[in-house]
């Protein structure tokens, strides 16, 4: 009695067999990415060695992306010194605004459509005094 393996046959069914079992198990993948930022902080003052500021943050994503700023937001700090986190900050979302640039330079033929929505967080936090 003789056995036929054919080990290309079988290399195709078990990678077939393996993309069927990955397909099976998928779930559906959503990522939300902002255009910029930008930060901000104001020095408030020193009290018995502790620092207060005033922190704004803003997020720019494109208008009509469908997707909304998170609200709160985890906003962490870290030690530059030691890359340890000082402290995680729940920030809600302060103000929301659209901004366009509709005054578009005449030498551009078919100018692209330029409208970003602007999320603010603001808050005020308190750290230990360093270096």
């Amino acid at each position: 009695m003789s056995v036929n393996f054919n080990a290309k046959k079988y290399f195709t069914i078990k990678v077939a067999c393996a993309i069927l079992l990955f397909m099976g198990f998928s779930t559906k993948v959503k990522a939300d990415h902002i255009t910029g930022g930008e930060f901000y902080y104001t020095y408030l003052g020193n009290t018995s060695g502790t620092i207060s500021y005033s922190v704004t943050f803003k997020v720019f994503m494109r208008c009509n992306s469908g997707r909304s700023f998170n609200n709160p937001a985890i906003i962490s700090i870290f030690d530059r010194g030691t890359n340890q986190r000082i402290t995680n900050q729940n920030v809600i979302l302060s103000d929301v605004e659209t901004i366009m640039i509709e005054d578009t330079d005449p030498c551009i033929s078919n100018p692209p459509q330029v409208c970003y929505t602007v999320g603010y967080y603001n808050f005020t936090v308190s750290l230990p005094a360093s270096a």
